[in-house]
């Protein structure tokens, strides 16, 4: 997939209600973020041998800073999931939670 694609799938999701919010106060218009890949801390033996894994960025609760929450995406656009700056680069991936839709409610 590219950063077009994934871009398409989560504009599916939202189906134009960019209302949608969590807890944290996301507004969409201002946190979706153009997909890029970066690499992240995997403590998941599971996935990819516990290695670090390259994952796209969707969403940053804090658009621009290196802190706060981030919706992530992998390769195939089928999982979506969390993941923390929390003063650390790389990021650390915390877990996938399903669709888009799913991650922003999760976090």
């Amino acid at each position: 997939m590219d950063a077009s694609e994934i871009t398409t799938i989560i504009e599916s999701e939202i189906a134009g209600d960019w209302t949608r919010s969590n807890y944290h106060g996301v507004d969409l218009r201002e946190c979706l973020v153009p997909p890029r890949k970066c690499t992240f801390c995997n403590g998941f033996p599971q996935l990819n041998e516990g290695k670090p894994v390259e994952l796209w960025i969707v969403l940053e609760e804090l658009p621009g800073e290196k802190e706060g929450y981030l919706i992530v995406c992998d390769d195939s656009g089928t999982q979506f999931g969390l993941a923390d700056w929390n003063g650390s680069n790389p990021p650390v991936l915390l877990g996938f939670h399903g669709t888009f839709l799913d991650a922003l409610a999760a976090m």
